[in-house]
């Protein structure tokens, strides 16, 4: 109820105005049952037809007020948390999109599209219809009080029974919490095991994945169902409980008040409407009790957001060099990637100056693509500096910095959307020109020129419908458009067609003789025979640096 109450407080005035609706309206259901009582105890023993129709008039009257007071109210209520909402969606996508890598990292995809599933269930848990059950929940008081004004015997069983319900109640929801949670981590599983059934038919057909992937839903969905049951038999067993609970509090109402009717201390119509005012002052407790599964859904959602918004964020600050001219110096680099005991790499040292060439090379898993990673600044060191033009790049403005990069990433990916946009991601103003070079840098043109949609053509499944080669020239071309001084590409030549690869040594000599640092991870051997500096992550733990205008090893490198 915490959040409930943070909505509430948001806006005091609104509250005020819906706690005043919430009296008025359950001022106004007690007239159907003081109706009740007036009518058989008064009309019946007279039988006046002017009191009957005055009361009829006043009653009718009445319900139409409280009719209207509701609705009055739940229009009211569809305003509470709208700002919260927004913000609770603003601040998810937001973490998502900002978080360090590292620390989102450890979050799976599958996790983290729950996390924006649970702003459905947040929203619906707090939407106007409960937000107005909760209202009547104190009122169940007043029909007590009402109650007990009438007949205080009568009052006391319905308190006792009212009591019993809702603490049935905490209890129940108490037991359902560790079902939901469970029923949530299944979500999660099922979840992933969907995106692998709708991954590459290739690798499902071809390497046998099939039987597997059956297998896993086959186990899978006997867990769920196992739990469904015995989640449905708890709810069942809550239900029933309720509805005889109910049933017994009209009994003992009925039996009591006639005995206390034969012994003149009650009138009849007293009982009848005590009986009502009993079942009013049961609605609320009965409406509540049937939310709380929801209820604990949306904490658990919260809780998973509170979680997320604890994770360190990019920093929106930070340094802007009035001109990068492509400069880096690495300084005592080190990094180990959990569950390994032993660094990737460490002691790692070099100069890089503007202009100049890096080639980085090493097997699968020696580092290439961290270390392309920890330049971009994706990744934070254990331990050492990467100065960029003399400036330490944790203190740069991430945004900014990033614009100064040409950076290609091993695996691409992209939006689904169009080619335009996902070409001008950083820059959607970037001028027609300088679009048509970086699509003619990435030998892109052809292509597009076939294409009958050209530019506006759509992207779907992150582009997984284009061709290897036709992925990596678009990521190139996309890394292009900002023209930055330092261009770090992880396996360029990865996945491209030979004619590709051609395209990439022509652009690689474009942008070397355009005085671009160039920092490429590969294995090439044409383009490492033109590097300047080859890194060898190989040699481990110290990483072997050749500089090739003197063809000797870094003597400090050397073990």
């Amino acid at each position: 109820m915490k959040e409930l109450l943070r909505r509430l407080s948001a806006q005091p005035l609104l509250t005020l105005e819906l706690t005043i609706a919430s009296l008025l309206a359950n001022l106004l259901a007690l007239a159907s049952p003081l109706f009740v009582t007036q009518v058989l105890n008064r009309y019946v023993s007279s039988g006046v037809d002017a009191t009957l129709i005055t009361m009829t008039v006043g009653v009718i009257v009445a319900i139409g007020l409280e009719f209207g007071f509701r609705q009055a109210r739940l229009r009211l209520a569809m305003s509470v948390g709208t700002k919260r909402d927004q913000a609770l969606a603003t601040g998810a996508t937001g973490m998502l999109t900002t978080a360090r890598a590292g620390a989102l990292g450890v979050w799976s995809p599958a996790q983290r599209r729950e996390i924006l599933r649970g702003l459905g269930v947040i929203r619906s848990a707090y939407g106007a219809p409960n937000l107005v059950a909760v209202l009547d929940l104190p009122f169940t008081l007043l029909f007590l009080a009402v109650l007990t004004a009438l007949s205080p015997p009568l009052g006391l069983i319905a308190l006792l029974f009212v009591g019993t319900l809702l603490i049935f109640g905490l209890v129940g929801n108490h037991l359902t919490r560790k079902n939901v949670q469970r029923w949530n981590e299944l979500q999660l599983h099922r979840e992933m095991l969907t995106q692998q059934t709708c991954g590459p038919i290739d690798t499902i057909r071809v390497c046998g994945a099939a039987a597997w992937i059956r297998q896993r839903w086959q186990q899978l969905q006997e867990t769920a169902d196992k739990l469904q049951r015995r989640m449905e038999n708890r709810q069942g067993v809550v239900q029933g409980v309720q509805g005889a609970l109910q049933s017994l509090m009209s009994v003992a109402i009925i039996a009591v008040g006639a005995r206390l009717a034969v012994a003149g201390e009650l009138q009849v119509g007293t009982l009848i409407g005590a009986n009502i005012l009993a079942g009013r002052a049961l609605g609320p407790i009965l409406r509540l009790a049937s939310l709380g599964e929801l209820f604990i859904k949306a904490e658990q959602a919260l809780t998973r957001l509170e979680q997320l918004a604890a994770l360190p964020v990019e920093s929106a600050s930070g340094a802007i060099l009035k001109e990068f001219r492509g400069g880096v110096e690495i300084k005592d680099l080190a990094k180990t990637l959990p569950p390994a005991l032993l660094p990737v790499f460490e002691s790692l040292s070099l100069v890089l100056p503007p202009g100049g060439v890096l080639a980085v090379r090493g097997d699968d898993g020696a580092g290439k693509t961290l270390l392309a990673r920890m330049l971009v600044g994706l990744v934070a060191p254990d331990r050492g500096q990467i100065l960029m033009d003399g400036v330490d790049a944790s203190q740069l403005n991430p945004g900014w910095w990033r614009k100064q990069l040409i950076y290609l990433p091993r695996d691409v990916a992209f939006l689904d959307g169009t080619l335009r946009e996902n070409l001008t991601l950083q820059d959607p103003d970037v001028t027609p020109e300088a679009l048509h070079e970086a699509i003619t840098d990435a030998g892109l043109g052809p292509w597009l020129d076939e294409t009958p949609r050209g530019l506006e053509t759509p992207l779907a499944d992150g582009g997984g419908n284009l061709s290897p080669d036709l992925r990596k020239r678009l990521a190139l071309a996309r890394a292009l458009i900002q023209r930055g001084r330092l261009a770090i590409l992880d396996e360029p030549t990865e996945n491209l067609t030979p004619k590709g690869i051609l395209t990439l040594y022509a652009l690689l000599h474009k942008l070397s003789r355009s005085g671009v640092t160039l920092i490429v991870c590969t294995e090439d051997p044409n383009i490492l025979r033109g590097a300047s500096l080859v890194l060898n992550l190989d040699h481990k733990p110290k990483p072997n640096l050749i500089n090739r205008l003197t063809a000797n090893p870094d003597p400090e490198s050397t073990p």
